[in-house]
């Protein structure tokens, strides 16, 4: 096999109640809307270290026009997008936008069993196929998992049903056509929670390659390398130097009474991980802080070698 040489970077960024001016969630003005959307590319094209993103995932977009805008102002003209905002519903949706000179999109699972939909969709599983190099399949899994706000018990129940969904859709359908599969998004929980080890039956996000790795998985195993990126972000020797200044946030997401949260996570199914046509590359994650309140939430990137 050929050897890898290009790369193929993923962006993802929750938005925030990214609705027109003047809705109840959205921003009170026009200009304010603006501001917002200038700031949103800005912490994206902060998250892709310089060069150009080939997909960008979206969610709490309020509309496909407005995903559509957003795409353009990181880049005018670059990108097509897919859309799965539930019709006729106030709830926000999940927006890619993808380089068609890059990827090219083949399918979506588009049966509402096989997509998360309920008040609104909870997870969007599209195909794409590399358009040079070793021009492989692989599927792209948009998350934006139920909060943690109201109640506990409801919110984890749904998080756990989402979980179970994806696992059943990798091992019942996915993996007909490729066992390439990246999950990306705002999980709503962090990578020890309940959701990803506790499913019905089927999921696993570890922290262990192994496990991944292994010959025979029944199960639907993926790697969760921001196991590696929990807690602080740097050692706590170097942490004490003067003149510290931290290499990136402690988290992805800052809870006003719980702190710093990893609930925005990347997820990568065996595949990936051997020398394959796509190979996931672990040093390249990159985490953002949003610009000027935009999101309380940070972007998170991480390249790809195909």
């Amino acid at each position: 096999m050929a050897s890898l040489s290009n790369r193929l970077r993923v962006v993802f960024l929750n938005c925030n109640n990214l609705f027109d001016a003047g809705e109840p969630r959205g921003s009170k003005t026009v200009k304010e809307l603006s501001e917002k959307m200038e700031h949103l590319s800005q912490t994206i094209q902060s998250a892709s270290v310089g060069s150009l993103p080939a997909i960008v995932c979206l969610c709490e977009v309020g509309s496909e026009n407005l995903g559509k805008e957003l795409a353009a102002r990181i880049a005018p003209d670059a990108y097509h997008t897919l859309w799965s905002g539930v019709p006729n519903s106030k709830e926000t949706g999940l927006m890619i936008c993808y380089n068609p000179n890059i990827v090219q999109y083949s399918a979506t699972a588009d049966d509402g069993a096989t997509r998360g939909i309920s008040a609104r969709c909870r997870w969007f599983a599209t195909q794409f196929q590399l358009k040079s190099g070793s021009r492989g399949r692989f599927w792209l899994v948009l998350n934006h998992w139920k909060s943690q706000m109201g109640d506990q018990g409801i919110s984890e129940h749904l998080r756990m049903n989402s979980a179970s969904e994806i696992g059943d859709f990798f091992l019942e359908q996915a993996r007909l056509a490729t066992e390439a599969m990246l999950l990306i998004g705002d999980f709503n929980c962090e990578p020890f929670s309940r959701p990803f080890h506790k499913t019905r039956n089927v999921l696993r996000a570890v922290r262990e390659r192994t496990f991944v790795l292994r010959e025979k998985n029944r199960l639907a195993y993926f790697y969760n390398p921001m196991w590696r990126l929990l807690g602080e972000a740097d050692d706590h020797d170097a942490s004490l130097l003067k003149g510290y200044s931290p290499p990136r946030p402690p988290g992805t997401y800052r809870h006003r009474d719980m702190g710093w949260r990893t609930f925005d996570q990347i997820l990568v199914s065996k595949p990936m991980l051997t020398k394959g046509f796509v190979r996931f590359i672990e040093s390249s994650i990159h985490i953002a802080k949003p610009c000027e309140r935009c999101s309380d939430h940070c972007a998170i990137s991480v390249e790809f070698e195909y």
